[in-house]
């Protein structure tokens, strides 16, 4: 399972915290696509605490962190 964690505006009408099967998607922008976020809606993106890119592999076990845009 991938462990998702949403951050300040992000978490507005969803959980902090979601367990997700890697079989839904592949990358970072599948994964957002996944919550129905766009691209920008997530100005930082942490996988196991470090820096990813949209394009970035999500794989079994990993962490990642969605954060909004700076005063959001």
């Amino acid at each position: 399972m991938i462990e998702v964690l949403f951050y300040a505006t992000l978490r507005i009408g969803r959980d902090k915290i979601y367990q997700v099967s890697p079989q839904e998607f592949a990358t970072v922008e599948e994964l957002l696509a996944y919550f129905r976020l766009a691209i920008d809606d997530a100005s930082m993106v942490l996988i196991n605490g470090e820096h990813a890119t949209w394009e970035d592999l999500i794989r079994d076990s990993d962490v990642v962190e969605l954060f909004p845009p700076a005063g959001c």
